[in-house]
């Protein structure tokens, strides 16, 4: 429970404004918030660039952001009970999981210009065989992440290798293999030993 606080960790606006418009734009930038941190956390990727066009820099389009996002679509701010080290009842931030709105292709990320329904998705560049979760529009929030985390441990399980191996030896030497460890797409910085990398990666796989 406790860990689910790290999708709701990010900026979140409470006061959502009196008009639709305004508060689905505040919805779509929760959304893109959570969306971003777990494809820069996890995959390299920042994905939250395609919201309003096609990714410049890596095979992301739009369409993609919004099956990725739509697997998050449920996921609320919010917090709940936990049990601590002594027994006693905490609250602690985290995901209060509820309906999943329907998810729209917004061009030029416009909430007043909603296209064509997406269903949840992984991204078809790290594995097009895998990046179709098979399910609909209308599925309840915990099985849209539940078939995200198992797309990330299995298909994207190359890229999120490279990216926790790079990230761990950031922390133990101060710099990552890769410089840039949020962004290991085209835009990022290259591995100054790309052989050390893919070997790292394997041996935590």
């Amino acid at each position: 429970v406790a860990a689910t606080g790290f999708l709701v960790a990010g900026v979140h606006n409470s006061v959502a404004g009196a008009g639709a418009a305004m508060r689905e734009t505040v919805r779509q930038d929760a959304l893109e918030e959570m969306a971003g941190t777990v494809s820069q956390a996890f995959l390299g990727l920042s994905v939250n660039c395609a919201r309003c066009h096609d990714h410049k820099f890596d095979p992301v389009p739009t369409e993609e952001y919004y099956g990725f996002a739509a697997a998050l679509a449920g996921a609320r701010h919010g917090t709940r009970s936990v049990a601590g080290p002594d027994g006693r009842e905490a609250e602690v931030w985290a995901v209060v999981s509820g309906p999943a709105d329907a998810v729209h292709v917004l061009p030029r990320g416009d909430v007043r210009r909603p296209a064509a329904e997406v269903v949840p998705s992984g991204l078809h560049a790290l594995g097009a065989e895998g990046a179709e979760f098979g399910i609909g529009p209308g599925a309840p929030d915990g099985e849209r992440r539940r078939l995200l985390a198992e797309w990330l441990a299995t298909t994207a399980a190359g890229p999120v290798s490279r990216v926790i191996v790079n990230r761990v030896w950031q922390w133990h030497f101060g710099r990552g293999i890769v410089d840039t460890p949020g962004d290991l797409g085209f835009n990022g910085g290259r591995p100054s030993h790309p052989a050390l990398l893919e070997w790292l990666a394997a041996r935590f796989r």
